[in-house]
């Protein structure tokens, strides 16, 4: 079996994204029921995925590096993953199921740099700091506090630390 080339008009999906956003900045891109209803348009999801990915740039996360994503099907996942492509870092979508060893396991063979998770996990993130010396940053996801040292609250980092500045990152086919 021969694979044929795809051919597309956009250079990667943060190409594909704009171009949504600049044809269709006011459509609904998220319709979101998670205590209560909450309607995202393309440009104030682009918006967010901006802030982010500048405010992960300020904590140190850079191409190459690899986020490990442990959220289900949450706006702030979708945040995560297009903010982690804005930016060149390797978006690791890591199923939330799966136990204590086995994420330990997934973070350390990935050499993860940072985790995003629900601030209920504080056992599962200590034991991936344990196997993970790239593990560096934790950013949690959730009304919870985690009394882990570091840790960083989700939407601080968009709010906070984050910015509309233009990221200037050269991205190619395979970023």
């Amino acid at each position: 079996m021969t694979f044929q080339e795809i051919k597309s008009p956009y250079k990667n999906v943060n190409e594909a994204l704009r171009a949504v956003v600049e044809q269709y900045p006011n459509n609904i891109a998220i319709a979101f029921y998670y205590q209560g209803e909450k309607l995202l348009t393309y440009s104030q999801l682009f918006e967010a995925i901006i802030k982010f990915a500048n405010g992960l740039k300020t904590i140190g996360i850079k191409k190459g590096d690899k986020v490990g994503i442990m959220l289900s099907n949450t706006l702030e996942f979708v945040i995560s993953f297009y903010a982690c492509c804005q930016i060149g870092a390797v978006g690791c979508s890591i199923i939330t199921m799966l136990g204590v060893d086995e994420v330990a396991n997934i973070s350390q063979t990935a050499e993860l740099n940072a985790l995003i998770i629900g601030s209920d996990k504080k056992r599962l993130v200590k034991k991936c700091q344990s196997v993970t010396p790239s593990l560096k940053t934790i950013i949690t996801v959730g009304d919870k506090e985690m009394d882990l040292e570091g840790a960083i609250k989700f939407w601080e980092v968009v709010e906070e630390r984050g910015s509309l500045a233009p990221i200037n990152e050269n991205l190619g086919l395979d970023d």
